[in-house]
């Protein structure tokens, strides 16, 4: 996956973010409002391998830092971060995966993308067994990011497969901006927190294509 991912930056690909989603296609980020292309390119994918959820992203970025220093904390607030959030079918809550450069991961479960906002943020914080992998290429402005869940850490099970949905996220930070380019996999009016907007999987009974 990392050398077509790598192709697919190099071609300056951008193509419409898909409502269906058939696990493993490459997502080019666009900003999450305007649709628009990034200043840094990324593109992500999201694939079913062994009972895992697999979140994979690489991104050109010329400033690659995140200050966490700790696992669950406001890790979007403090600099480039790599996000999934995922929805089961049928389910009003759903789940927000981060990773920083550094390995930091950030596991929320949401109970209602209504009221999440209110919620304090010690009390979304949850244990799904998420791992996270990074590779980083300074030379290149290269970062390259894999998420894994296993489906027993947020009781997905592969009937509930097919229509579920999810969106890839990056907050990219750089020093000196007073805001971070956000970019995702679909483009909402105003939050990413609108699962009803997200890529819906179709998948077979295994989850593949």
């Amino acid at each position: 996956m990392p050398d077509s991912m790598m192709s697919f930056l190099n071609s300056g690909s951008f193509p419409p973010p898909p409502e269906e989603y058939v696990p493993g296609d490459i997502l080019a980020f666009r900003g999450f409002t305007s649709g628009a292309r990034p200043e840094e390119p990324g593109a992500g994918s999201l694939s079913v391998e062994n009972s895992y959820l697999v979140a994979r992203a690489m991104f050109i970025d010329s400033d690659l830092y995140n200050d966490a220093r700790f696992d669950n904390a406001e890790t979007w607030l403090l600099g480039d971060t790599f996000e999934l959030m995922f929805q089961i079918r049928g389910h009003e809550d759903y789940y927000e995966f981060h990773s920083t450069p550094e390995g930091f991961r950030l596991q929320l479960h949401i109970p209602d993308y209504r009221t999440f906002r209110g919620i304090p943020h010690r009390e979304k914080i949850c244990e799904a067994g998420l791992e996270v992998r990074n590779r980083i290429r300074r030379s290149e402005n290269l970062w390259e990011s894999e998420l894994r869940i296993p489906f027993s850490g947020i009781g997905l099970t592969e009937d509930e497969l097919n229509g579920s949905r999810f969106v890839l996220v990056r907050q990219n930070h750089t020093h000196g901006k007073p805001a971070p380019e956000i970019t995702a996999t679909r483009v909402f009016p105003q939050t990413a927190h609108t699962p009803y907007l997200w890529h819906r999987l179709r998948c077979d009974q295994s989850g593949s294509r």
